[in-house]
């Protein structure tokens, strides 16, 4: 498991070894977990088994 930001929301990636498995992100207000949503569509996950530099 492994924390990242993801569509600049705090997230939580998972995997299986090597494998990335899935990601929970959570929805933050006022310093509250209002939502989370889970991934684990393998299409989905595949853009974010590639590594991207922002920047600014």
């Amino acid at each position: 498991m492994e924390t990242v930001i993801c569509n600049s929301a705090p997230a939580l990636v998972f995997y299986s070894g090597d494998h990335l498995e899935g990601i929970l992100l959570l929805e933050v207000v006022d310093g509250k977990i209002t939502n989370f949503y889970a991934m684990r569509n393998p299409e989905k996950l595949t853009a974010m088994a590639v590594p991207r530099v922002i920047s600014r």
